[in-house]
């Protein structure tokens, strides 16, 4: 991929990803032991990945569409002292962070579940979803941001990321594991570089 770096001008980054004809999903090729990317985000990562006022913002203004009243859930990823969770409880958003090396409740069933550049971090995204699936009621919300691809190509391809998402592939996963789409194109996100995605729950 060539990649046009702000004012440093053209540079070339090499990456040996994989893209799926079928859905367009791009992935990469090399990714972590999982030991290795469990013990980097538990205790490295969960405690150095900051939000800005500004993105908290934005985030709450977007989910105040989708969370009423009452509603439950789970912000996944977002660090042992995850500072959106404690913005959103400030707010009276009945909010509990869970991290994604935790283990997942198999009984507690919510309205939503939120996670901010997260996806393009895990391997197995089978799982994952699945998973996500398991926690929501019928009709509950999964919205997420992730760097688009497409628009943001730098933003997306690092080397703690294994995956790159764009609006064709978002699809074909929800379909896949039981979600709709709820917009037709990746809105913009609480970062520049990023989109916001909203899933409902399906089957």
């Amino acid at each position: 991929f060539e990649i046009l770096s702000n004012e440093k001008g053209l540079h070339t980054f090499t990456f040996e990803d994989v893209v799926c004809e079928s859905c367009a999903f791009i992935f990469s090729k090399q990714r972590q032991l999982e030991e290795d990317i469990n013990d980097y985000y538990e205790f490295y990562h969960s405690h150095s990945s900051p939000t800005i006022d500004g993105e908290h913002n934005a985030r709450y203004e977007y989910l105040k569409n989708y969370i009423k009243g009452e509603s439950v859930g789970y912000e996944i990823g977002g660090g042992s002292n995850s500072s959106f969770t404690r913005f959103l409880k400030s707010k009276d958003i009945n909010v509990t962070n869970l991290e994604v090396t935790d283990h997942w409740p198999s009984d507690d069933i919510v309205d939503f579940v939120i996670c901010y550049y997260v996806l393009e971090h895990v391997n197995d995204l089978s799982s994952f979803f699945a998973n996500v699936n398991k926690l929501l009621e019928v009709g509950g919300f999964f919205i997420f941001e992730v760097p688009n691809f497409y628009n943001n190509p730098a933003a997306s391809l690092n080397e703690e990321h294994v995956n790159h998402f764009n609006l064709t592939s978002v699809s074909s996963i929800a379909y896949r594991f039981g979600f709709e789409l709820v917009s037709d194109s990746f809105e913009q996100g609480s970062r520049p570089f990023g989109s916001v995605v909203t899933l409902k729950k399906s089957c």
